[in-house]
């Protein structure tokens, strides 16, 4: 016999399910996903006409998640505790290149907000899919390099090719908002 207190306690107990259901759903959109789904990582040493070692330099092409982004990062950093030197201040156009020549990127050369040992830097979003697996086809030829111009004698044009180029796994987390 069904009385009307169990018929309460029968809705009770599907709105006390379905509430924490719910809750349990929006919790869920309240994170998102956050991280790196993967990336290719370009390497290189700049080097003078004598073979000495400069600087080096990383591109890293990475799939954001939370927010969704593709990056391509460019750094040229002088050894530890160099400050950069002695290519710092000196550059006066820095490129990121395809082994033909045909420009991926222009690399800004301020140097006033750079890391204390960074020569120049680049870190920016590409506009589309077809943007981003242009440059890592280009990185994968393992001839794509960065092309400096300074104002240094001897050193007026300082072109490292990008040999090291490998994939790196991805790492996707539940993330909430700060």
């Amino acid at each position: 016999m069904v009385t009307p207190l169990s018929r309460l306690t029968a809705q009770v107990s599907r709105f006390v399910a379905f509430a924490a259901t719910a809750l349990t759903l929006s919790a869920c959109q309240l994170g998102w996903d956050c991280g790196t789904v993967g990336s290719t990582v370009a390497n290189g040493t700049v080097r003078d006409a004598a073979d000495v070692a400069l600087a080096t330099v990383q591109v890293i092409l990475a799939e954001d998640v939370g927010p969704s982004s593709l990056r391509l990062s460019v750094g040229v950093t002088g050894p530890a505790g160099s400050a950069g030197a002695p290519l710092r201040g000196h550059v006066t156009r820095a490129r990121l290149v395809t082994d033909a020549g045909e420009l991926i990127a222009e690399i800004p050369t301020e140097v006033a907000t750079l890391y204390v040992d960074a020569v120049v830097a680049l870190n920016m979003n590409l506009p589309s899919r077809d943007e981003y697996d242009r440059v890592r086809r280009a990185l994968f030829t393992t001839r794509a390099s960065v092309v400096l111009e300074t104002d240094l004698p001897g050193r007026e044009l300082i072109e490292t090719t990008l040999r090291d180029v490998h994939d790196v796994p991805g790492n996707v987390q539940r993330c909430r908002p700060v």
